[in-house]
C-alpha cells in the first residue's frame, strides 16, 4: 500500500510515453527512481513482473506467455 499512489502514477506515465505523450519522460525517469529508492522486494517484483505487460494487445500478451 506504501507505494500504490507511486506504481500508479508511474503506469500513467508508461501509458502516457506509449502514446506518443514525450512530456511524461521526466516524470517516468523521476517515479522510476523514486520507486527504486523504495528498497522494496515486492515493487521491484511487480515492476519485472506486470510492467511489462502494460499497453500490450490480448495477441501480445499471448505471445509473451506462451514464450
Amino acid at each position: 500500500v506504501k507505494a500504490a499512489d507511486t506504481i500508479s502514477a508511474y503506469m500513467k506515465c508508461v501509458n502516457e510515453l506509449k502514446a506518443g505523450n514525450d512530456e511524461f519522460k521526466e516524470a517516468h525517469d523521476s517515479i522510476l527512481a523514486k520507486l527504486k529508492a523504495l528498497n522494496m522486494p515486492e515493487v521491484d517484483m511487480f515492476l519485472e513482473t506486470y510492467m511489462p505487460a502494460l499497453g500490450k494487445s490480448l495477441d501480445e500478451l499471448n505471445y509473451y506467455e506462451i514464450k
